[in-house]
């Protein structure tokens, strides 16, 4: 039989520094987990808390797009050691911050955390060719799974012991992932840029973002240095991936100078085909940050699970993901967007409804495993896909709003579910997902190509 993880073999070195770093980072993730739980062992009330995941949430969602539209000016690189490097330096500075300044303090946090994940995302789009995307985004997942399984345990060891420690763990991984990329990637770059347009293009990283330019390279010349490039193109052959890339570059720093500030930031959802995926998953995305909120209150109060069984959920999901992700995706590498959208949101509908049937541990844990297919399929397919329809010059911006539309979701999504929780109980709550869902999965199937 075929080896569903011999895809990941011809992938970009660059992809796999970008991997490693991803795990570093993550695997010192657990400031945010536990920055409730912190600020109300520093007295604040709950709800207090509670809204700084709101300020959190708000400024994620500001900051997306301008890193996005940062990452296309300056180049995806820079802004992710920038990054890195100051929310490394964030947390570490983090439990000084006292009073009104908390507030002020997750803010920066966000802003600094959140700029990395348009840059991230838009690095992988250029360094892979388009069929080798979904393998790509899954390989990232993989990152990004293994070292959520490790950051939020060690945080509840260091919990119990120093939570000023749990930051400044937190911190120092940020800092260490940002020197590994300075050391590493622009060296996978340079090896990976050597080779021609023409040949080995597929697995190549750089030659992957020249295949997405190559069918305007002309054009490009010609607008950006008189044609003269067009010229050498013809008298010496194809140009090398770092050629195309040059001159993309340099046609996109003229065209941001001269648009409005307002245009700039947003002017990708003139295009019809990113403004309707993105309403079309909202409703989904609504339903995914449930987790941190609706169902920790579900199955404490309503089903009477401990607090580590609530844990023991999130790690079903994750082993699930770090096992089957990368070959569930190379299994299903052929099939259309459309298919593995509206199936991934299906999946989805149905684990998050199934929880109002549930009454038993194992109940839960069979919705886990549905809604978690949902996720394997979907998550890589919708970063693909906007990958697919973005303009190579501004797979930023496109990725910023992208991930801009999850920050809208987490400032958004636990404030209603608790409230209709509360007001209604659980049952409403997880009936509204499913049709949510399910909404969300018609409306995917009829994304445009």
């Amino acid at each position: 039989m075929r080896n569903p993880w011999r895809d990941l073999k011809g992938l970009p070195r660059g992809v796999w520094v970008l991997f490693f770093a991803t795990l570093v980072n993550r695997a010192g993730t657990m400031a945010l987990p536990f920055l409730v739980l912190y600020l109300t062992r520093l007295g604040y009330p709950a709800s207090q808390a509670g809204l700084m995941l709101t300020v959190y949430g708000v400024s994620a969602l500001v900051t997306a797009p301008l890193a996005g539209r940062i990452a296309d000016r300056f180049g995806s690189l820079v802004v992710m050691e920038a990054s890195l490097l100051s929310s490394g330096l964030v947390l570490m500075a983090f439990p000084v911050a006292r009073g009104a300044w908390v507030a002020a303090a997750v803010a920066l946090l966000a802003v600094t955390t959140e700029s990395f994940r348009p840059a991230n995302l838009s690095s992988i789009s250029e360094l892979v060719a388009p069929d080798r995307r979904k393998a790509a985004f899954a390989l990232h997942r993989l990152a990004v799974n293994v070292g959520m399984s490790i950051g939020p345990a060690l945080g509840g060891l260091l919990a119990t012991v120093s939570f000023p420690a749990l930051f400044r763990v937190d911190g120092a991984t940020s800092v260490a992932a940002a020197v590994l990329l300075a050391v590493f990637f622009r060296r996978a770059g340079k090896r990976d840029a050597a080779a021609p347009v023409e040949t080995g293009a597929a697995n190549d990283a750089a030659d992957a973002a020249a295949n997405d330019a190559l069918g305007t390279t002309n054009d490009v010349a010609s607008e950006t240095t008189g044609g003269a490039a067009a010229g050498a193109a013809k008298e010496h052959g194809p140009l090398t991936a770092r050629e195309v890339l040059k001159e993309r570059e340099a046609k996109g720093r003229g065209a941001v100078g001269r648009e409005p500030f307002l245009r700039r930031q947003f002017g990708a959802f003139a295009d019809p085909r990113l403004a309707y995926f993105l309403a079309a998953l909202l409703p989904l995305l609504l339903i995914l940050f449930q987790n941190e909120s609706v169902l920790a209150l579900f199955l404490v109060r309503d089903l009477g699970m401990t607090e580590a069984g609530y844990g023991l959920m999130f790690t079903i999901n994750t082993a699930l993901i770090v096992l089957l992700e990368v070959p569930l995706n190379s299994a299903t590498a052929h099939w259309s967007h459309r298919r593995a959208l509206s199936l991934g949101a299906a999946l989805f509908a149905v684990g998050f409804g199934a929880y109002g049937l549930a009454s038993s541990a194992w109940g839960v844990a069979a919705c886990v495993v549905v809604w978690s297919f949902g996720e394997m399929i979907m998550l890589p397919a919708s970063s693909a896909y906007v990958a697919e329809i973005a303009p190579a010059r501004k797979r930023g911006e496109y990725m910023g709003l992208y991930t801009m539309s999850f920050s809208l979701a987490f400032a958004a999504g636990p404030w209603i579910g608790t409230s209709v929780y509360e007001r209604h109980g659980s049952r409403v709550v997880w009936a509204g997902a499913l049709a949510l869902g399910l909404l969300s999965a018609a409306l995917l199937a009829r994304v445009k190509r």
